[in-house]
């Protein structure tokens, strides 16, 4: 049996370490926040889209929206496209300032227009679903189908979807099950659920 002296200095030792370690890891995080600062300061529109980014969620940084629009703009205003991006949520969902939506789509068109897929993919939803702007499921799957070619998983799954029920495309099982396919292969639990689906009504299931 060990003594209960080791077994209170070995854990004595572990809570140092682990304490060391956070500390450590605290370090790095500021250590970054305080590079991203000073180049966003500098002009540098990505370290201003990070420094945007990190105030957007509170990560190595308590969390402000204001400055958080703030930074993003000024990335925006350089044309960086995740931040055009960011910022359009912002705006669309009122954070850091006035809820405003032609601002949101305007910044957002910007962005999905320079292929940032994510910017492709959130105005392919608001086609789809007519939020802020008109419904029009030809573009949402047009959209869709920009972000998906760039290899975004959760865009695959949707074009998929759209191609087995026909929205805003030519229904068309094939294609519906090779977007899905992929989407999948990246690991995306909804479009194996989907492609589940697909398979039991489509195809014959393969036996164990």
């Amino acid at each position: 049996m060990i003594p209960l002296h080791k077994k209170l200095r070995f854990l004595f030792v572990m809570l140092t370490a682990l304490l060391l370690t956070a500390c450590a890891t605290t370090n790095l995080a500021n250590e970054k926040f305080t590079q991203w600062q000073t180049a966003a300061q500098a002009g540098d529109a990505k370290a201003q889209y990070k420094l945007g980014a990190a105030y957007a969620s509170g990560q190595g940084v308590t969390k402000d929206n204001v400055k958080a629009v703030e930074w993003l703009q000024k990335s925006a205003n350089q044309g960086n496209a995740p931040a055009q991006n960011g910022l359009s949520v912002m705006y669309l969902k009122g954070l850091g300032g006035a809820k405003d939506d032609i601002k949101a789509i305007e910044w957002l068109q910007k962005s999905a227009l320079q292929g940032y897929p994510k910017a492709q993919y959130n105005l392919a939803i608001l086609y789809k679903n007519g939020q802020v702007i008109p419904k029009n499921e030809e573009q949402a799957a047009a959209w869709l189908n920009q972000a998906a070619l760039q290899g975004d998983a959760v865009a695959q799954s949707d074009l998929g979807m759209m191609y087995a029920s026909g929205i805003g495309v030519a229904q068309n099982t094939a294609t519906a099950i090779e977007w899905l396919q992929k989407a999948a292969a990246q690991g995306n639990s909804e479009a194996k659920n989907r492609l589940a689906g697909l398979y039991a009504q489509h195809l014959n299931r393969p036996s164990n």
